[in-house]
């Protein structure tokens, strides 16, 4: 028997040497992803007189543009696999393909398939592949193999059991699915005339309070609360224009289109330094307004799309979207901030500290919380301590995953390009274009 493995549902401590993740190619609408297993096959203790192969790979990532959906392969007897043992199943091998975490519930693939060789590449098995296209979140598949070839498997593994052999499996995706605006609310594309609807609404609610219950009151309020103002108007907002465009629209997809414009009308021209952007994250949560917090992540997510690179401010916006629970915004600068660390992956070591350090200098410096005590200190040693363990973890499961210099654009990388969100040198948030909506 061989020392215990990590397990297919938790994050291993380390990868095994020789394992390595790579993109070897892509075109516009794929991308395939090739990751190496060298493996020395062992067999579990099932019973006091029985053993079963079971082997289970450290976790990969196919990971790109901030997008990262992490795997694990299995190699294991057929019984050690299902809940119930059958003496008869022993000597069949099966290897099985788990989706161990993302950012949806189910991923699409278009292929997946699995080439199994001795550790010096010369006997090959036939190449086994997948008839399932659609895995859900901590399950997986088992690779098909014919009847005729079972038996080949089977002998091939047990023949190697405490010797090393080699797995590579080729994992071919649509490449729409690497981008991190697709797990957002969609507003691009909206139609013109639910637009000019939202605008005008906006316009008459300027002109004449009256039209919203309550809002008259909460204005002249001395105490008023703006975000108590922020959620009356989207709530009735959104009810209003799917009257006025006569329920053309699902309510979900005008509350996408009507957030963005009130945002960007409404919000953001009030927005001027950064901790205005923390303040406003933090009321929207407070208020419980899910789709105005989820509209500033989606806007800080497109500014860093769009925008060159700067490591430190998107370390900044992995401080804000860990403290604030926005998991796309997070997800898209973890995996920026990993594939950085990956790159220089002999200074590794020295990059985790570095960067540790760095990220607790910014957490004092922008002040996540109100309180400027001794509490507020630990909070961000938690909150850093939090996001350098996931970021190694996440290191690892991208470890020697390689980029080939011909991809079809500077804009499909692992990395993406600096980040400025209209941020200067003294952190002003600058901006522009006339509120809309109702300030007071």
């Amino acid at each position: 028997m061989c020392e215990k493995e990590e397990s297919a549902n938790k994050t291993p401590a380390a990868i095994s040497n020789g394992a390595c993740c790579s993109r070897v190619s892509n075109d516009d609408d794929h991308v395939t992803f090739q990751y190496e297993w060298p493996v020395k096959v062992c067999k579990r203790r099932v019973s006091q007189n029985e053993e079963l192969v079971l082997n289970v790979s450290p976790a990969f990532s196919t990971a790109l543009d901030g997008v990262q959906f992490t795997w694990a392969l299995k190699i294991s007897d057929d019984c050690a696999a299902s809940d119930y043992y059958y003496e008869d199943n022993a000597s069949n091998i099966s290897v099985s393909l788990y989706y161990k975490d993302g950012p949806t519930p189910d991923v699409h693939v278009v292929e997946a398939k699995i080439q199994i060789t001795d550790v010096d590449g010369e006997n090959k098995l036939p190449t086994l592949r997948f008839l399932e296209d659609e895995w859900t979140r901590g399950s997986g598949w088992s690779a098909k193999v014919a009847d005729q070839r079972h038996t080949e498997l089977s002998n091939f593994v047990h023949e190697h059991v405490g010797k090393t052999i080699r797995v590579i499996i080729d994992i071919k995706m649509e490449s729409s699915i690497f981008s991190p605006m697709l797990y957002l609310p969609n507003v691009d594309g909206a139609n013109k005339k639910l637009e000019d609807a939202c605008v005008r609404y906006l316009e008459d609610v300027r002109l004449n309070h009256k039209r919203i219950p309550q809002l008259e009151s909460i204005l002249n309020d001395p105490e008023m609360d703006m975000f108590e103002v922020h959620d009356l108007i989207l709530s009735h907002g959104c009810d209003e224009i799917q009257q006025r465009t006569k329920y053309k629209w699902e309510r979900k997809h005008i509350q996408n289109v009507f957030t963005h414009i009130y945002f960007m009308q409404c919000v953001l021209p009030g927005i001027e330094y950064f901790e205005d952007f923390i303040e406003v994250i933090d009321a929207s949560r407070s208020h419980c307004i899910a789709p105005l917090t989820r509209e500033i992540e989606r806007y800080i997510c497109r500014t860093i799309i769009k925008s060159t690179k700067d490591l430190t401010f998107i370390k900044k916006m992995l401080l804000v979207a860990e403290h604030n629970e926005l998991p796309v915004l997070k997800m898209m600068c973890s995996g920026i901030i990993a594939d950085s660390i990956v790159d220089e992956s002999a200074k590794d070591h020295a990059q985790m500290n570095a960067i540790s350090r760095e990220m607790r200098q910014i957490a004092q410096q922008i002040a996540l919380t109100e309180s400027e005590s001794a509490t507020e200190e630990v909070d961000n040693d938690i909150l850093v301590n939090n996001i350098m363990a996931e970021l190694k973890s996440l290191t690892r499961s991208m470890r020697r995953v390689s980029i080939s210099k011909s991809t079809k654009s500077s804009n499909s990388s692992r990395s993406t390009s600096p980040c400025v969100m209209h941020e200067t040198s003294d952190a002003r948030v600058v901006t522009s274009g006339k509120s809309g909506c109702t300030q007071r």
